[in-house]
């Protein structure tokens, strides 16, 4: 405190200014962690696929097993995505 100032006149921070700047922080932070979780979702469903398509050249069996394992819900939601495989493998061993 400075000693010439009353107290009552001395700046302080108040512990509600304290506790909702803490609050809007953590709320950026959980911001950021779900876009980078969300980002990382959606890296992993691509390399997936990639993986899967590259599968099916010359295994459907093992691409649709791979697609249903690792992503059940895009699968099931839709199952006729998945009539590429046979195709991409009979035009994989066309002359």
């Amino acid at each position: 405190h400075w000693p010439d100032l009353p107290t009552e006149t001395t700046p302080t921070i108040s512990s509600e200014s304290c506790s909702s700047s803490h609050h809007a922080e953590n709320q950026i932070a959980q911001q950021i962690s779900v876009r980078s979780h969300t980002e990382r979702r959606r890296q992993r469903k691509i390399v997936t696929a990639e993986r899967a398509l590259l599968l099916a050249e010359t295994d459907v069996t093992k691409a649709m097993n791979l697609i249903r394992k690792a992503m059940p819900m895009e699968f099931m939601a839709h199952s006729s995505w998945f009539v590429i495989f046979p195709y991409l493998n009979f035009y994989t061993y066309q002359p």
